[in-house]
């Protein structure tokens, strides 16, 4: 029994390799830039279809 608590207080002990909050951070900074370039791209679909060349 001492020994499975040793275990556990050992795993305690041990730190993460990278924290949670630096994976949760990434994980939201990638949501931003999808959803800025999901933006950049509509907006550049709508400024082709308004800015059609003219043929003659």
């Amino acid at each position: 029994m001492a020994n499975t608590q040793d275990l556990s207080s050992n795993q305690s002990g041990n730190l993460p390799l990278l924290p949670r909050s630096a994976w949760k951070s990434q994980i939201t900074h990638l949501k931003i830039v999808l959803q800025v370039k999901q933006s950049l791209d509509r907006s550049e679909k709508l400024y082709a279809a308004e800015v059609k060349p003219i043929q003659k």
